[in-house]
């Protein structure tokens, strides 16, 4: 998955599309993709000034946006001149997983007990959509990651808890960040997929200690597909 700001996504920003309301919103969500898809790494300098004329905006917003960054993990602010893109540790990545596996599963029972119609079709389209690329090449397959985002948030949605849904959300992107869904194989991808058939299933029919104990598997999963790629990476 490419860097998103293209032009067209700029135009599309600038014109207030998707929600975007406001400037700082606007570069916040630019950055946060950019730094989702790779194109700005662990350890980079993102500079007020570049920034600002990349975006078409004045410093405020973007600092606006580098502040909010920081505050959500994704960069650690720089004085008077910008934010650094945060790294994180395999550490870092597997106490994210066990919190998730404590919230998650939660918000999966109540998707559960609480879901409406049209967020379980939502569901089985995201699945659809992510089945649709499974056979691509590698290159491709980094296009899954923010389906596999939404398709959590979707989840978090159902379940109508507004803090649990907002400390939830950031775990999940910063999983997106630190290690997309480009280092899965194949296997993992199928495995993954079906795991996910199955909780969207289990809200359909609405089994709350399926949905829970389904969720706990599909991230513990997760965690044990990094740590062997983690060790395979320290060979």
């Amino acid at each position: 998955m490419g860097f998103i700001v293209h032009n067209e996504a700029v135009e599309a920003a600038n014109s207030g599309d998707g929600g975007m309301t406001t400037a700082s919103e606007r570069v916040y969500r630019l950055l946060r993709d950019g730094i989702a898809s790779g194109h700005f790494q662990a350890g980079e300098h993102l500079k007020e000034g570049e920034l600002a004329e990349r975006f078409g905006v004045s410093r405020t917003p973007v600092r606006s946006a580098l502040q909010r960054l920081a505050n959500d993990g994704f960069a650690k602010l720089a004085a008077h001149t910008g934010a650094v893109v945060r790294g994180y540790s395999p550490r870092d990545m597997i106490e994210i997983f066990e919190v998730r596996a404590l919230l998650e599963p939660h918000a999966a029972r109540l998707a559960a007990a609480n879901r409406t119609d049209e967020q379980v079709e939502r569901l089985y389209a995201l699945c659809d959509r992510m089945e649709a690329l499974a056979g691509l090449q590698a290159s491709a397959v980094a296009a899954i990651a923010p389906l596999n985002n939404e398709f959590h948030q979707v989840l978090l949605e159902a379940a109508d808890q507004r803090h649990l849904c907002l400390v939830a959300t950031s775990l999940i992107e910063l999983n997106m960040v630190i290690r997309s869904y480009r280092e899965f194989q194949i296997p993992d991808l199928e495995r993954s997929f079906a795991e996910h058939r199955q909780l969207a299933s289990a809200v359909e029919q609405r089994q709350p200690e399926l949905a829970e104990g389904l969720m706990r598997a599909h991230i513990y999963a997760a965690r044990a597909n990094f740590l062997v790629a983690e060790s395979e990476d320290r060979r």
